[in-house]
């Protein structure tokens, strides 16, 4: 399984959220909701659904819906958009940790 691979790639992370879609309904390589869920038990501090009905799946076709609600409940802080960095800012940046990040500018 891809995703199992993926996770097992990096160290858990301290939260996973996981929403389940029903596009594959019909399909024999649908992963079963247990596999899904012992991803999720990978996570240091949380690991949970949003949204779906365990018992309903893969036929659970008000996941998006209970997701929203779901999302806004389990993810409380909320925080603006910061302002956009200046060219100058970015300068600045790029000259104290330029070597990290391969940035190259184009004069086309």
């Amino acid at each position: 399984m891809k995703a199992t691979s993926y996770i097992a790639d990096f160290d858990s992370a301290a939260a996973m959220l996981g929403q389940l879609s029903n596009y594959l309904r019909g399909r024999s390589a649908l992963v079963p909701v247990e596999r899904w869920r012992r991803i999720l038990e990978r996570a240091r501090k949380k690991g949970v659904f949003l949204g779906v009905d365990e018992s309903a799946f893969p036929r659970d076709f008000a996941v998006f819906v209970r997701y929203r609600f779901d999302l806004q409940r389990t993810i409380q802080a909320r925080y603006s958009i910061p302002a956009p960095l200046s060219l100058d800012d970015l300068d600045r940046f790029l000259a104290e940790r330029g070597a990290r990040y391969n940035v190259q500018w184009s004069t086309a």
